[in-house]
């Protein structure tokens, strides 16, 4: 969002213009006599080929299933040419057995557990520690919806899915990035990556 520079009337419109959004801000008298403001906000489509899914990669395997417990494994995402404006991150995977407490279908938490760290607009954010199941849904996806575990016979699937407020940006210029470190014993699971999803600026 644009921010205003200069000093505004307040019994005008005024319409603030952003790179994503258009705003525009009324003063009005209501029936009591108290004057309000009213904003209304647009966000402008992007064209469906500017969208992207990525995985975060190491080598250029985005398998997280490895063994970072002596020396943890980093796989990151990064822009590379354009800004990127991120909407959602996620887990996802399949395990023979998944239970809750305990991590997917090993027979113990992890030790260390997995990372995840954001650099936006060259600050950092790192996610608490993800060391059993439960911490996919109560420290990662936070939204209780945003987790889904589907029991089925053979591997059981699930999603854990964070979905920000408001979309982030990744700026090429100030290299930040996506990260997820393995810091256990991880190749026993069956099949486990982590999405970044969002739009080219």
């Amino acid at each position: 969002m644009a921010d205003i520079v200069d000093d505004k009337q307040a019994s005008g419109t005024q319409r603030i213009v952003g790179r994503d959004e258009s705003f525009a801000a009324d003063v009005f008298q209501g029936d009591d006599g108290v004057n309000r403001l009213q904003v209304e906000a647009q966000t402008s489509p992007l064209p469906l080929g500017k969208g992207f899914a990525k995985n975060v990669l190491h080598n250029g395997s985005p398998s997280l299933n490895v063994d970072g417990s002596s020396t943890p494994v980093e796989f990151t995402f990064s822009p590379t040419t354009e800004d990127m404006l991120v909407s959602r991150l996620s887990f996802y995977g399949r395990d023979n057995g998944v239970e809750y407490g305990r991590f997917l279908a090993l027979y113990w938490p992890l030790n260390n557990g997995l990372v995840v760290e954001i650099q936006s607009e060259g600050v950092v954010y790192q996610f608490k520690s993800i060391k059993t199941t439960d911490d996919f849904r109560n420290k990662f996806s936070i939204i209780p919806s945003d987790f889904v575990l589907d029991k089925i016979s053979g591997d059981d699937a699930f999603t854990a899915a964070f979905n920000p407020r408001a979309p982030f940006y990744l700026r090429q210029a100030l290299g930040d990035y996506v990260k997820v470190t393995v810091q256990d014993d991880l190749h026993r699971v069956n099949y486990l990556e982590f999405l970044v999803v969002g739009a080219v600026q």
